[in-house]
């Protein structure tokens, strides 16, 4: 019972990280799933619904093909949307039930692969994990099928400015965070080639790897930029170029080794206080308490309730199980740093900063762009 959430919201999916990271690429996304999943996704977390077409679909299964199965029909009606939508490929990913039942996907995959003649491939959600976990199922599939060596890419090479940012969905940044993004970058000498996965097809994906380095921006880029660097030797490193850190970003950049240690991070080992606490998704939160150490000299505690690997946090960052575990951890707290929705279970006393996250609250809120200086300006009045 530890973990029941009685007051604050809960992070969005597994299924619909994947549903986001794989929106923009014209691919077939098939949640199988008795119902429910994409109405909760499209109404809640996904801000580009209304404006650009999509193909994600749910498979509506009954509860007679849940007991005597229903791979043939499954495989039946999606090769039925293929002829007709024409997609790049199929993703098929299962929600709770689909787990539970066993349900073969990536059989059932390999089976379209062979009889549509497009790539076809299943990614092991259960609905189970966090959104966190399904954009990196999602962007290392995409760059285990999609990206050429550097040899053959089409466009050629980016020559040593050129970096790939990694791991920048809607469910983590605004929408107009890629362009802020990719401004910061060009001041500081570098030449953005692709925003994974935003703006970007799967014929510039193809020429992902014609890069000097990449930029993980969440810890849903670590399966892209793992599978780039085992392949092709091309480095990372991981932090947020919010708008002051720029020139630490671009040194780490260009230090960069394609060595297999893990790479350079925005963070340091400062004593944090048990007075300010950040809580977010590993990356964004302790990037934001390095630019918080680097403006008040004075390092917040990173309290991180989302799926991520442990080498990404600070030694002294909290991991809660739960509402009541993280209710306990901030109680002395005198400044808050989260989403709106954590505000009821803050001490009264405390002074709570706003920082909108769509993965948590959804559309409920608008999220700011901290790659300018309005941004930060909103967030941070009155400290």
């Amino acid at each position: 019972m530890k973990q029941v959430y009685r007051i604050i919201s809960t992070y969005s999916a597994d299924v619909f990280g994947v549903c986001s990271a794989l929106f923009e690429l014209k691919g077939m996304v098939v949640i199988h799933d008795p119902s429910g999943c994409n109405s909760t996704y499209t109404t809640h977390d996904e801000p580009r619904w209304y404006d650009a077409d999509s193909q994600i679909y749910i498979t509506g299964f009954s509860e007679k093909s849940a007991l005597f199965g229903d791979e043939d029909r499954l495989f039946d009606e999606i090769i039925s949307t293929v002829n007709i939508q024409a997609p790049k490929f199929v993703c098929l990913i299962g929600s709770q039930m689909a787990a539970l039942l066993g349900v073969d996907l990536r059989a059932v995959a390999k089976r379209i692969e062979r009889a549509a003649g497009i790539c076809a491939f299943a990614l092991p959600t259960d609905s189970a994990h966090y959104y966190t976990r399904g954009i990196y199922m999602a962007m290392e599939a995409v760059a285990e099928r999609f990206v050429s060596s550097p040899a053959t890419a089409k466009n050629g090479s980016a020559g040593e400015s050129g970096i790939n940012i990694l791991g920048c969905t809607p469910l983590d940044f605004p929408l107009d965070a890629p362009a802020s993004m990719s401004k910061l970058l060009q001041r500081a000498g570098f030449c953005v080639k692709n925003c994974w996965l935003r703006g970007v097809d799967l014929n510039s994906i193809n020429d992902a790897a014609a890069v000097k380095a990449n930029l993980v921006v969440s810890y849903g880029g670590l399966g892209a930029a793992r599978v780039l660097q085992r392949r092709y030797k091309i480095p990372y490193i991981v932090g947020v170029p919010w708008l002051g850190l720029e020139r630490e970003i671009s040194a780490a950049l260009r230090e960069a080794s394609s060595d297999e240690k893990e790479p350079v991070y925005l963070r340091s080992e400062m004593k944090p206080t048990d007075k300010i606490f950040i809580i977010g998704e590993s990356v964004l939160a302790e990037s934001l308490a390095f630019w918080w150490e680097k403006n008040y000299r004075v390092r917040p505690t990173v309290v991180c309730p989302t799926e991520t690997e442990r080498w990404l946090l600070s030694s002294q960052a909290l991991r809660p199980q739960g509402e009541d575990e993280l209710k306990e951890m901030i109680g002395r707290a005198e400044i808050i740093v989260a989403d709106p929705l954590y505000e009821p279970i803050c001490p009264r006393k405390a002074k709570f900063i706003p920082w909108p996250h769509a993965a948590f609250s959804g559309r409920m809120y608008k999220m700011p762009n901290l790659f300018d200086e309005e941004g930060f300006k909103d967030m941070t009045a009155g400290i």
